[in-house]
């Protein structure tokens, strides 16, 4: 990260928050959400997440469409409606102790740090911010504030996802030499990337291909494409010195999930079935509030990856590598975390469409 000042870092490492007590009319038992922005992820998999997330509770909806808060207000059952421009009034109203902000990226930050200097815990779609400054704001407002800040990567508490971490881990595949990040455990010390264009007006102002190389302690090398317009697909594979593990597919929220694990020859395949990945999510953030815990994936994940992202944007725009300080991490994801609930039903959406336009 450029221009960074040692203290800095070690200050948001260091630092350990502390919960407030809940708020009036909490019983302690439950922690009451507001959900920021009723586009498609929120409608898709975070609103229907509360049925099986016992210890949490909807009692809000924030949008700037009428039609969503009054539809969705009453599928749900949710009384409490706000527009954007009432957000504070929904921030004292002593109904919600947390917000699930799934907002487009360049707003998480004001209505992060909005919900902290209210007492309110935040729980924040990926990616965190738009810059590595954004994050540490919203961290330090969290810390300031005394409330908890954890970036929802659901995949921290996804069984095949926690498997193939403790299988890379563990030895099985020898020493791993290439993938991506997290599975290494590790953050990369310098990154490569390059973008393209194909000239379809749809992407006149965004990259529609990205691809990077990631180089991590003992040159270990992670690579990976994203494309907007290309077939979709959601695998990736760890090459080890002795076998490789491919999750085919790895990400998908609403399909199940399967890898294949190849050592010395002799290939072992495990299914995980449909599960609903975001009640996991308000489960773990809630039992962190009540029981006053620090979240993992907190605030200094997202930063660590906005950080990334970045450095792989100059490096595309310069044409050439991009080194990284260091950025340990104190917590990452493992088996303990993980947390199985039962699929959902893909609702009916309101004025939404999913990324695809489908």
């Amino acid at each position: 990260m450029p221009n960074r000042k040692a203290g800095q870092i070690s200050r948001l490492k260091s630092y350990t928050p502390r919960s407030r007590e809940q708020r009036s009319q909490n019983s302690g038992k439950k922690v009451r959400y507001a959900v920021v922005g009723l586009g498609y992820i929120a409608q898709i998999a975070v609103l229907p997440a509360f049925k099986h997330a016992r210890n949490s509770e909807l009692r809000a909806l924030v949008s700037s469409d009428p039609k969503k808060l009054k539809e969705l207000g009453r599928k749900y059952g949710v009384s409490n409606t706000y527009s954007y421009e009432d957000y504070a009034s929904c921030l004292e109203s002593g109904e919600v102790d947390a917000v699930y902000i799934a907002l487009p990226n360049v707003m998480h930050r004001e209505y992060a740090e909005r919900a902290a200097r209210a007492g309110i815990h935040v729980l924040c779609e990926k990616p965190m911010a738009i810059t590595e400054q954004e994050c540490e704001s919203m961290i330090e407002a969290a810390q300031r504030n005394r409330v908890k800040l954890m970036i929802a990567y659901r995949l921290h508490f996804e069984e095949a996802n926690l498997r193939a971490v403790d299988i890379v881990n563990s030895g099985k595949l020898g020493q791993p030499r290439i993938f991506n990040r997290y599975l290494f455990r590790e953050e990369p010390v310098e990154v490569s990337a390059f973008t393209g264009k194909s000239g379809d007006k749809r992407f006149r102002e965004v990259d529609e291909a990205c691809s990077a190389v990631m180089r991590f302690p003992q040159d270990k090398l992670a690579t990976f494409t994203s494309s907007f317009g290309a077939a979709s697909i959601s695998s990736y594979e760890v090459l080890g010195t002795r076998g490789t593990l491919r999750l085919d597919p790895a990400y998908e929220f609403a399909e199940p999930l399967r890898y294949e694990l190849t050592v010395n020859e002799k290939k072992q395949t495990k299914k995980f079935p449909k599960r609903d990945q975001f009640a996991p999510e308000l489960i773990y953030f809630s039992n962190c509030v009540l029981k006053d815990k620090d979240p993992e994936p907190s605030g200094l994940e997202g930063l660590a990856d906005v950080r990334i992202i970045r450095a792989l944007y100059r490096s595309a725009e310069s044409g050439s590598p991009v080194k990284l300080e260091s950025f340990p991490l104190r917590k990452r994801p493992a088996p303990a975390q993980e947390i199985t609930s039962p699929p959902i039903q893909k609702p009916k959406l309101v004025n939404a469409q999913s990324p695809s336009g489908s």
